[in-house]
């Protein structure tokens, strides 16, 4: 079970019809006045062989990543 929104801190989601099952939560850290850090949590259940092997190659694309 996920744990409730927090405004300004935090979103939480879990699908619930359709193709794609996903759950996910963002968290938002505040560092100073100009700066936030942002923490995401993407659970994904690989759909067809396209997903399946997507999942399991050694390519970066498409994948979140810190900038």
């Amino acid at each position: 079970m996920r744990r409730p929104q927090i405004p300004d801190e935090r979103v939480a989601w879990t699908t619930v019809a359709g193709e794609v099952r996903q759950a996910g939560v963002v968290t938002f850290h505040r560092l100073d006045d100009t700066h936030t850090k942002v923490m995401l949590q993407l659970d994904h259940a690989p759909q067809g062989i396209a997903d399946t092997v997507g999942a399991s190659s050694a390519s970066s694309a498409g994948r979140p990543r810190a900038t």
